[in-house]
């Protein structure tokens, strides 16, 4: 290698990251291949382990903090500044055009291939938002995907969910 060269301009082609698909899960000596059964066993898993936390009404902190919480989950929405047709470009630049789809089934690719004049639509929608103190409703569900951390059947604590977001809405 010469002087100045950097050795991951040669390496990163050959490294990719790689996380295998599942084929079902691990349950003990069984493996559950059927579909139906693997999304039940693995919502299941998932609505408990992200479930509400109990709190200790004994420990006055814990008392403290779900009275906080109860405050500021009956707050009244607040409309936000307006944003300018400017910061809306600068972060549509940033975008990385990716083909792959996201919940709402558009790409990224697709809008930043979208007409400049649509960026002005994109202003207003968004500012529409603001002004009601709202953001998309789609925007706030992600549809989850879990990937392997332990080859091709896994047991549901083996699984990463990760989250795909509508674009839009990034």
């Amino acid at each position: 290698m010469s002087k100045g060269q950097n050795i991951w301009k040669i390496a990163k082609p050959s490294f990719h990251a790689f996380s295998p698909p599942f084929r079902g899960l691990s349950q003990g000596p069984n493996k559950v291949t059927n579909p139906q059964e693997i999304a039940d066993t693995v919502a299941n898993y998932f609505e408990n382990h992200f479930r509400e936390p109990e709190y200790d009404v004994n420990n006055p902190m814990h008392m403290e903090a779900q009275e906080m919480y109860k405050q500021l989950e009956y707050t009244p929405n607040i409309p936000l500044d307006q944003i300018s047709i400017t910061e809306v470009e600068n972060e549509w630049k940033k975008f990385k055009g990716k083909k792959s789809i996201d919940s709402a089934g558009t790409s990224a690719y697709m809008l930043k291939q979208l007409p400049y004049e649509y960026i002005g639509i994109i202003t207003i929608l968004f500012n529409k938002c603001a002004m009601n103190g709202n953001c998309f409703e789609t925007g706030k569900h992600a549809k989850v995907i879990c990937l392997s951390k332990d080859g091709l059947y896994p047991s549901e604590n083996k699984l990463r969910p990760i989250s795909l977001l509508p674009n839009i809405g990034k």
